[in-house]
Order: C-alpha cells, then structure tokens, then sequence
C-alpha cells in the first residue's frame, strides 16, 4: 500500500507507492485521525483544530461544497432523486450512500421490493448490495461530508440530561448543557437567525397545526421549547419542531458548520472518498488507519498519535472488529487477530416508529407570508421542495404508564410528532386534509447486535440484528401512544379529526406488527463503562477513541443527532485538557 508519512502538522495524501509525503503545516501537539464527518465527528475534529491541534478529517464520501445548490431548505434526501439530482449526477449512488438490510425481523414480510423500485425509478439505484428480504430492515446511512445531519429529519431535542450521569464525572448535567449550548450557537450563528428555526415563528404551521396543537394542550401537555421535551413527565410537554435550518430555509449541516470554517486552517486537512478498512496497530497501541481512496482504488496507509472513530454506531462497530477490536470467540470466527477482547456490538439499540393517519374536516390554510418553496424540474418531472412543509411541525413527549419508576429510564419515554399533509387522495371526503402523526417508543428495553460476516470478496460485512420489538415493551408504548392520539382527537369539541389508520379501536398490536420501521437511532455499540472509558478510551488500548452514539451505555430518550454532536464537543474538551494534562506533567 502507498503511505503517508504525516508531518506532525499535517497527515498526506497517497501521491505515488510508497511515496512519503510531507506537507509540513504548522500545529502543534497530538497528530489527529478522525474516522466520519458525521454529527459528531465534524463538531470534534474543528474543535481540535481550533485549539490547534494537527487534525485530518476523514470522510467516505465527497464534500458538500455543492450542498444547497438545488433548492433552498430542501435535505439532500438520497432516497429521492428530485431531491438530490446534482449529487446523482456527479456520484454513483454506492459511492454517496450505505444501506444495511437486517437480518430477518418482522414477523408480517415487507414489500420492500415495491418500496425499492418507486425509490428507484428515474434510473438511479439507491439500494446497493443484497436484499430487499422481506422480512428485513434498512438501515441507510449518508456518506459525505456531514454525514446523516446532511439528509435526516433535522429535529433538535437534547433529551434528558439526566441520562448522561451514569457515564462518568466527566458528563456531569453542566457540563452536557455547556456542550449543547455551544453546539446550539454554532448553528444559531452559522444560519443568521439568532435561534433554531421554528416552525411556528418562520409561519410555516398551518391551520391544520395549530388545532393539532389545541388539542394537544387540551389534553394536558405544558407547553415548552422543542429542545427541552426530553424533561417531559407523566403530564407530557408539546413544542413547535426545531430544526437546523438557516433564516434563509437553507438546510445546515455538521459538515458546513463546523468544518467548512475550518477548512483554511494549516493545521486542519479533509480527505474525502477515504474508506477506512482498519486501525493499524503497534501492540496495543493505534499508530493510524488503512484506508483506501475510492477515486483511484489505491491503498493508502495513515500514521496518528491517535484514532478517533466516529462514523456512526453500525460503521464504528464494523471498523472495531475488522481491526481486531470485538469478542474474542467471534474474531476468531472470521480468522481476524485479535487485539483487544471487547463487547463490540454486543448491545446494540435502537428504536421503531408507527404511522398513525387522521383526517381532518378542513383545508390546511398556511398564514400570509408563509415560506413557500418553488417546485423545480429534475429527473423530467416537478417535485416540490419545501421540505419543511411536508415534515412534522409538531413534536410532543410524556412519560408513559410504562416507564421505569426509577432509574436512568424514569423519564419521557414516548414521543409523538405530528403534521399536516395536504395530499387529499388519502382522505375519504372532498376538503378534508390528512394528518400524520408517528409515535415511537423512546426508550426499547431490547438489545440487538452489530456483527461481521464474510462479504464473498475475501472481506467483510456488518450484520445487523436490530431487534427492537423483541421483548414486547417498545409495541405496548407505542399501542399507547397510538390510543392517547386517539382519544385526544375524539374528544375535540368540533368532533374535526376521523381515523384512518390504523381500523377500529383494538388493533394497535397489528398495526405495529404491519406497519412499524426502524426510526434509523442506533446506540450503544461500544458503550462507556463495557468497550470504552468515560473519556472514550478504548479500555486495555493506547491511542484509540470513539466519539459518536456507539458510546451510550443505554439508548437516549431523543433523536441521536443532538447528543451525538454533543458527544464530538465534550469529547473534544475532554482530549484537550488530557494534552494539557501531559503537557503539565512533563513540564514538571
């Protein structure tokens, strides 16, 4: 393989075999190897070359430079090609994308086939590698700079701070809000809006959404702050969606708040369509990663002080385990050496959503002023692109019967999100418009895993065992929440809002049988106090970390992306006052 030989500013790219290459920018300190540019390695690695630090950012897929170019607050949604024309243009789609089918889930098969094809349709295939299997799951995963934050929902929930106590003193709540609230600036800024966007304050609820949030307030959710649902108690709070949306409806990312500011640094380098195979290792030390260059097929070997994987819950796993880092009678398994015998993927969670469908007598009316995108022509057809529009203005949490009495789990444990949807063909009558609300159990008691098995090519794949109805408790809180929208419905003065789906008042359990998919929130891949310390060491190693939600010793109560950002800000804090720490040390 070619190698890089990193000056202690700057890690080179391969340039030729074995061609040593030397950039010699000014930094100081640890040479740093982030694995993802996703919510939270983007965050960590700009906070490390802020403080000056010599930091290589390494991501699977291209930048963004060309991120908001085709319509204004639309998410490059890879499942939709009206949505992400240009980029399906320039790349292939395995090369922007990764798609995971799980092993067999679902009792009631998925026509994932149909699925597939109308995701399909205009000649770009989006689902690479084997499936659809009908009683799987996907998980798809963005690979570009930014990662997930480039194409997911967007919401902005910090869930309860509470939850980070079991990880250590270095997680204590004020240092967690510190991080949030630094985070929460740096978007704040970056979109010249002073806060998070809101649905509401940017006049994009409608009059469908304003009587779904009487009615939430009728039944007896506290008004609150989107970001300060996860707090909920048994009386519930209901908030107007936060997003990370600029003023100007422009969609934000990780990668462009937080990297692009960086990326004139000397001491800061991004390579993009670098494939990490591996942490390379001395003993029990990381010295840098294998990776190859996906433009050129090249191999190319990267020196570090150290390694910092973030690349998400299921990418971070896998990248352990091919590197010998996992359970020792597994590895052995797959004839990969073993360096540290660890519980990687061995408790995976992640969570599942359900579709609930009312009907509302009335047409969704926006206010005057309203944020109305233009439709735009791609792939030979018009697509709207206000993506705000069509996503849920409306997120509401409560503590369910079912929560823990005590413990890190006593707190918010059901989450219902909501909005207006004008496409009349889902609504018996003329003038009525739709609205969906999805519910979703925020705190599953199941664990999965997260697995190798031989891809046929000599290497590697993830398997995924999701496993998030398997004990029974994540469908009794989601059957819950589905009769709290119910009855909060019914008993609207103005008898306004009919159900559709799913039929009749007792089939909840066969609605979510039939109906429910994975909310994409996977966790607790390499948690503290099992894989990795409070300050995200790999345990019994020298020179490796992981910083993204692999590291949750249980899943938390709110969307992955905000703590996930959280765990790259506070992660990086606590690396710099490590290398304050040995620089005193040698001092004295």
């Amino acid at each position: 393989p070619r190698r890089a030989f990193p000056s202690r500013a700057s890690m080179g790219a391969c340039l030729g075999k074995h061609q040593a290459v030397n950039d010699d920018k000014s930094g100081s300190g640890k040479r740093y190897v982030v694995v993802g540019s996703g919510a939270a390695g983007s965050p960590l690695a700009a906070k490390l070359a802020r403080a000056g630090c010599t930091v290589t950012l390494l991501e699977l897929g291209p930048d963004d430079d060309w991120h908001g170019d085709a319509a204004p607050g639309v998410p490059l949604d890879l499942f939709n090609p009206e949505f992400s024309w240009k980029l399906q243009n320039l790349y292939a789609p395995a090369a922007v994308q990764s798609v995971v089918w799980s092993e067999p889930t679902w009792t009631v098969p998925r026509d994932w086939a149909e699925k597939v094809r109308q995701l399909n349709e205009g000649g770009h295939s989006h689902f690479a590698g084997p499936g659809p299997e009908p009683h799987s799951e996907y998980n798809h995963n963005a690979n570009v700079l930014g990662g997930n934050t480039v194409h997911n929902l967007g919401f902005w929930v910090r869930g309860a701070l509470s939850q980070y106590a079991e990880w250590g003193p270095a997680w204590e709540e004020a240092a967690v809000r510190g991080a949030f609230e630094e985070v929460e600036a740096a978007y704040s800024t970056r979109g010249l809006y002073g806060k998070l966007f809101n649905a509401k304050t940017a006049g994009m609820d409608s009059s469908v959404d304003d009587a779904v949030m009487e009615r939430f307030r009728a039944a007896g959710f506290a008004p609150d702050r989107a970001r300060d649902l996860g707090e909920a108690g048994e009386r519930g709070s209901v908030a107007w969606s936060e997003w990370t949306i600029s003023a100007a409806g422009r969609r934000m990312s990780s990668g462009s708040v937080f990297v692009d500011p960086v990326k004139g640094l000397p001491n800061f380098t991004l390579r993009t369509h670098a494939k990490v195979t591996r942490v390379r290792f001395e003993g029990g030390r990381a010295v840098g990663v294998a990776y190859t260059d996906t433009t050129t097929g090249e191999e190319c070997l990267l020196d570090a002080d150290e390694v910092i994987l973030s690349a998400g819950a299921l990418a971070t796993a896998g990248l352990l385990l091919a590197s010998g880092v996992g359970p020792a009678v597994d590895l052995a398994a797959l004839e990969i050496p073993l360096v540290a015998d660890l519980p990687v993927g061995q408790e995976l969670q992640t969570r599942a959503k359900v579709g609930v469908l009312h009907a509302f007598d009335g047409e969704s009316v926006r206010p005057k002023g309203a944020i109305e995108f233009p439709a735009f022509p791609a792939m030979g057809k018009p697509a709207p692109t206000s993506y705000m529009r069509t996503q849920p203005n409306i997120w509401a949490m409560i503590r369910s019967p079912l929560a823990d009495a005590e413990g890190p789990d006593a707190i918010a444990d059901l989450v219902i999100w909501a909005n207006s949807n004008t496409d009349e063909t889902t609504c018996p009558e003329p003038g009525q418009t739709a609205v969906a609300f999805n519910v979703s159990a925020m705190l599953p008691k199941s664990r999965g895993s997260v697995t190798l098995a031989p891809d046929g090519s000599g290497g590697h794949r993830v398997v995924w065992r999701p496993n998030f109805l398997a004990d029974g408790h994540a469908s009794a809180v989601m059957s819950y929440g589905i009769k709290l929208v119910r009855d909060m419905l019914a008993s609207d003065p103005q008898k306004r809002f009919s159900q559709l789906e799913p039929a009749g008042t007792a089939a909840n359990e066969a609605h979510i049988a039939a109906k429910a998919t994975t909310f994409w929130h996977d966790s607790c891949t390499a948690p503290i106090g099992r894989v990795v310390d409070q300050d995200l060491r790999v345990m019994g190693l020298q020179g490796l970390r992981v910083a993204d939600t692999s590291v949750c010793p249980r899943i938390s109560n709110a969307p992955p992306s905000p703590m996930a950002h959280v765990v790259g800000i506070l992660g990086a804090s606590i690396i710099l006052r490590g290398e304050k720490a040995e620089l005193l040390k040698a001092d004295t």
